[in-house]
């Protein structure tokens, strides 16, 4: 079949769209990408593309047609509305253009903003083909959480949108369990709602350090030596000690506030060393307080590095860690980085609520508390700095285990293509049927 996928992000942007796409093509799909310049996530256009540059390219044998859209410039609210909004314009204006020819499916990737899913529909009505739409964040939810809805007129035009949104989709993916009686609040048909979990970076799974051994070079989560590759030697030197590391996004959502404040009542142990690897919004602010808070000697942000890379990265990690605000909406999220965690065979800590903290637990991959409990999330760091390290080596055993029964690509891409045939063939039934 020929699937088109619509999404504001796709590569060289890292997002896991881009291992479902290349995937579906492994298997005999053909592929067609509609998706903006990139710019994400430092907010400037990537070397080599414009923003009056529509281009076709290939990459992995996935089809890319791009539309012009405005940088998200330095983060600010202004600056990603105007990003926001560009890809709807531009996507809906020029899709079909862009995206000329016969397709079987629409599938829509929408993190936020869920407005991506607009272009698609006007798609869906000009090619007449199903279309199935994977929510990523629950909007407006997912924007009253990071503060950024404070008008009651606007709440009300975009709690009209998503209904308009849900009630034109045929299938609607989530990635969590709870997500569906929110989506189903919000119009969408419950028979029509199905659990589709995130996957793990295909590099995190294939370049595990469980799956490297008999080299001089390094040492994987069993003690066994690692084989240090050509990426791994351009990975900056960490701190000595005990390295808790968080990986991914830097912003409002990830409550950082609760990561520093627990670093602080663990900065008299200097053997406990944070190591932040990413970048976003709250950076900024977030090595501001470093320095204020005096935690300079225990908090270190790496920066922003290809996701390629993380295999190695984890491989540095004595555990992981990931955090979420204290919001209701954030209580039915798991977010996208347990899965990779999990495959990396590494001990987990987390200060999550809900069905992210449900996942590690049912995993015993690791030690959970309550979102924005600083105090919680300190103790839970120290418990597991305290345990042997055979007792933290089963800890990622079984994370790893886990996923391999539940996240795996194969595993999730299986059910996606479950999903394309069952409407594909639908479609061609209903079309017989008015013949």
């Amino acid at each position: 079949m020929h699937v088109l996928i619509v999404t504001q992000y796709y590569w060289p942007e890292s997002f896991r769209i881009n291992d479902v796409a290349e995937e579906l093509v492994a298997r005999g799909h053909q592929v067609t990408v509609l998706t903006g310049m990139p710019n994400y996530p430092q907010g400037v256009r990537y070397q080599g593309y414009g923003i009056f540059k529509p281009r076709t390219e290939s990459h992995h044998d996935v089809s890319i047609r791009r539309v012009p859209v405005i940088a998200r410039g330095n983060k600010g609210r202004k600056g990603l509305l105007f990003n926001y909004l560009s890809f709807v314009v531009s996507a809906t204006v020029m899709g079909s253009w862009r995206c000329r020819g016969k397709y079987d499916a629409l599938l829509v990737y929408a993190p936020s903003p869920i407005t991506q899913a607009l272009p698609a529909i006007a798609l869906k009505l000009f090619k007449r083909i199903p279309l199935i739409l994977n929510v990523q964040d629950l909007w407006p939810q997912s924007v009253q959480a990071v503060g950024a809805l404070k008008s009651a007129r606007l709440q009300r035009w975009l709690v009209g949108l998503v209904r308009f949104i849900y009630a034109r989709c045929d299938w609607i993916l989530v990635p969590s369990r709870a997500f569906t009686a929110n989506v189903i609040e919000y119009g969408a048909n419950p028979e029509h709602i199905e659990y589709w979990p995130n996957l793990a970076d295909d590099a995190l799974v294939s370049e595990c350090p469980a799956n490297k051994k008999n080299s001089k070079n390094n040492a994987d989560f069993t003690g066994q030596a690692v084989q240090v590759s050509a990426v791994q030697q351009i990975i900056p030197s960490l701190p000595v000690g005990f390295k808790v590391m968080f990986a991914g996004n830097i912003g409002e959502a990830q409550d950082f506030p609760t990561i520093l404040a627990a670093a602080e009542q663990l900065k008299d142990s200097e053997t406990i060393q944070f190591v932040i690897v990413g970048d976003g919004s709250k950076r900024a602010w977030a090595e501001s307080q470093v320095i204020e808070r005096g935690l300079s000697g225990t908090v270190h942000f790496m920066g922003q590095f290809p996701y390629q890379q993380m295999p190695q990265w984890y491989a540095q990690a004595d555990i992981l860690l990931v955090t979420l605000k204290s919001e209701p909406i954030f209580a039915l999220t798991v977010p996208s980085k347990v899965q990779s965690y999990l495959s990396s065979a590494k001990p987990i800590v987390a200060a999550l609520d809900g069905e992210g903290a449900s996942v590690i637990v049912a995993a015993q991959s690791g030690k959970v508390g309550p979102a924005g409990d600083a105090s919680a999330l300190a103790n839970n760091i120290y418990s597991l700095y305290s345990l042997s390290h055979d007792s933290r080596h089963q800890l990622g055993v079984n994370g790893r285990q886990y996923f391999l029964a539940n996240y795996t690509r194969a595993l999730v891409v299986d059910q996606l293509e479950a999903r394309l045939n069952c409407l594909t063939q639908s479609k061609v039934l209903s079309q017989s049927e008015n013949i």
